[in-house]
């Protein structure tokens, strides 16, 4: 305010959008009047505009959030964690006029998300929470009356702004009956944004499941898990896909990584500024257990361990837990129903830190929103469009 007058609207939009991203979660907070400058279509298309906005961000500011949700309790709103101020604010911006909005997955400023229709039935939908822009999946290819459950979003790491999403298989353990029983092999369908399609992807080997993927080098490579029939031992493999409709495992002996039956955790495959990552808890040697980070040597095609988390820290963990990452941050965070701690890892510096407990107020009304596992992470971007 200038003696008593505001700032014109197109200058308070041209201030305020060349702050940074993560820096709207607080703003829209301050006034009303900030609020609805942030929800205005104008403001949206002017960040938008600003080479600013995403060329001189230094690294820290790049930090994502990390959101929470209670899963017990539909009055707790959700939550998302400042990795720079180290505190856990409100986020409002999942607080739309949705029937139920359940986040699936995330990556680079898009949300994938299903949402629960009026008949019940499920959309699925990529979103930018920060801009609103957002874009209904088609629906998926019809194969035998087959269901597909949608996985994963992944952002093309070639060509900018394109993304897949994953969907596979929903079947039974075993086809056929009797003596003819096999082990299924899943087939997988993959949404490539350029050109707002599926497309039928093959499956992967009998016997497996598809966990995740992630995109090196303009190429979709997935981590994926088998185990034994009435057994707890599992075994992790990495497939390439050549883009039509092959998986090719990897041609690498992959570490240890699984961990023991009791804990169950499923090993991460990620990518790392343009190297091939692997988070995973080792136990190769019953007394030298540790959760590790290992480094694909592209020359060699061999797994080097580069981190590992703190004896002090590993010791208190129990029970099972899930691997996430996003920029330079790994994260480890309780399955459900389970009270183990919440880990971070800082990949550049190293450092391992837990994180300080959440504790949300009730609200007035019911949350529409929810996260799949509990947790994800959200990377602000205004120019991530759907």
């Amino acid at each position: 305010m200038m003696g008593g007058r505001y700032l014109s609207k197109e200058v308070m939009c041209r201030i305020l959008g060349r702050l940074p991203a993560r820096s709207f979660l607080r703003l829209r907070c301050v006034c009303k009047r900030w609020y609805s400058i942030m929800e205005d279509a104008d403001f949206k298309a002017i960040c938008a505009s600003i080479e600013f906005q995403t060329s001189t961000l230094c690294v820290a500011d790049k930090a994502p959030f990390l959101l929470w949700e209670s899963a017990k309790d539909a009055a707790k709103p959700l939550l998302a964690f400042d990795l720079l101020a180290r505190k856990w604010r409100r986020f409002p911006l999942l607080e739309g006029p949705w029937t139920k909005l359940t986040v699936l997955s995330s990556t680079r400023g898009l949300l994938l998300a299903s949402e629960t229709n009026e008949a019940g039935d499920s959309d699925y939908l990529t979103l930018n929470p920060l801009t609103t822009s957002q874009r209904k999946l088609p629906p998926m290819i019809e194969l035998n009356n087959l269901k597909f459950n949608v996985r994963q979003i992944v952002m093309d790491g070639v060509v900018e702004g394109k993304y897949f999403v994953i969907a596979e298989e929903l079947q039974s353990k075993k086809r056929g009956r009797g003596e003819n029983t096999a082990p299924t092999a899943p087939r997988l369908q993959i949404y490539d944004s350029s050109t707002n399609a599926w497309q039928l992807a093959g499956d992967l080997r009998p016997g497996l499941s598809f966990k995740h993927a992630v995109s090196m080098k303009g190429s979709l490579l997935c981590l994926a898990t088998s185990g034994k029939e009435g057994s707890d031992v599992k075994s992790v493999q990495v497939f390439k896909f050549d883009g039509a409709c092959t998986w090719a495992e990897l041609q690498t002996e992959l570490p240890v990584c699984i961990g023991p039956p009791n804990r169950r955790w499923t090993p991460r495959l990620f990518d790392y500024q343009g190297r091939l990552m692997l988070a995973g808890e080792s136990a190769a040697q019953a007394n030298n257990k540790a959760v590790c980070v290992w480094q694909l040597d592209d020359e060699r095609m061999e797994w080097v361990q580069v981190q590992s988390m703190p004896k002090v820290l590993y010791d208190e963990l129990v029970g099972a837990n899930e691997f996430m990452t996003c920029e330079n941050f790994l994260c480890m965070h309780p399955a459900r129903e389970e009270r183990n701690k919440t880990i971070l890892c800082n990949l550049t510096t190293g450092d391992w830190q837990i994180l300080p407990y959440k504790t949300p107020r009730m609200t007035e009304r019911l949350r529409t929103a929810f996260i799949h596992d509990n947790f994800c992470f959200y990377e602000p971007r205004v120019g991530a469009i759907a």
